[in-house]
């Protein structure tokens, strides 16, 4: 009885995100996966995936925690998912819920520095109910504009205020 050995998967084989359920996937690829002590370069585009997919996961939570009134909903998929894809790129429970918290606190700088488009998008949303791809890119370019002139009227502002205090030190 001679057994033909299949080829071992490969990593890069597999698409990280699509028709598989997080879990699921995150099944699949754990055996591929090095240990901890084994060199990650060959998998280093597994660990951007799981840290953007991680911080998308979070984000949901801590955008409603930032810009709604109340406790957020507990998402519980997208717990389980963040699990499942943060317990790839760690050795223990214990790292991957740090690691989860890591991404928490990157989603929230994200948000922080996008606050005036996610505002801007909830804007219109409540008008509108409903929006495509391209109504939504219409609104964060009016969006990101709109901060722009913000920030050049607030430096402009600055300028004129050191322009005046630079000339009451020379009349002085």
């Amino acid at each position: 009885d001679r057994r033909v050995s299949q080829p071992k998967p490969t990593i890069s084989g597999l698409r990280l995100a699509g028709e598989h359920s997080a879990p699921s996937l995150c099944e699949q690829i754990g055996p591929l996966m090095p240990q901890p002590v084994d060199s990650r370069a060959d998998v280093a585009d597994i660990f951007l995936h799981v840290h953007s997919r991680v911080v998308e996961l979070v984000a949901g939570t801590e955008g409603e925690r930032m810009f709604c009134k109340g406790e957020p909903w507990f998402a519980a998929d997208d717990e389980r998912q963040a699990f499942a894809y943060a317990s790839l790129v760690t050795s223990s429970p214990a790292s991957a819920a740090s690691f989860i918290e890591f991404a928490r606190v990157e989603a929230i700088a994200v948000l922080t520095a996008s606050s005036h488009i996610v505002l801007a998008l909830a804007d219109e949303l409540r008008i509108r109910r409903t929006m495509d791809g391209a109504a939504i890119d219409v609104i964060i370019a009016r969006a990101v504009a709109m901060q722009s002139l913000k920030i050049e009227h607030q430096r402009r502002e600055e300028w004129k205020q050191r322009t005046v205090s630079a000339a009451a030190l020379v009349h002085d």
